[in-house]
């Protein structure tokens, strides 16, 4: 089975929007099955990142343990390929609005 999220994406139509405060990570790759990933706790998703510390602008696409981001963000924003591989995630916007800046 092939990855679904495994071609990396633009900054504008990330797969998934997670929020901790100023800080905002989109996730625009990730590199294994999500079954796949349940098994390994280095699991790799590659993210856009801006805060105040790269002054408003996207800094990626960053190797992130998907652990991480888990454990110290909120999803606030999916799009259907990222809802259908994570169910067991909770999100703020089940629709991912597409950003074009």
């Amino acid at each position: 089975m092939k990855n679904p999220m495994g071609k990396t994406r633009k900054t504008h139509e990330p797969y998934a929007i997670f929020k901790a405060g100023s800080i905002e990570y989109r996730v625009v790759k990730t590199n294994q099955l999500p079954k796949n990933e349940v098994k390994n706790p280095y699991a790799i998703w590659k993210v856009d990142a801006r805060s105040p510390m790269t002054y408003g602008k996207w800094e990626g696409a960053r190797d992130t343990y998907k652990r991480d981001v888990l454990n110290n963000f909120t999803l606030v924003k999916a799009g259907p390929e990222f809802l259908e591989a994570y169910p067991e995630l909770q999100v703020l916007d089940e629709h991912l609005t597409i950003y074009h800046e």
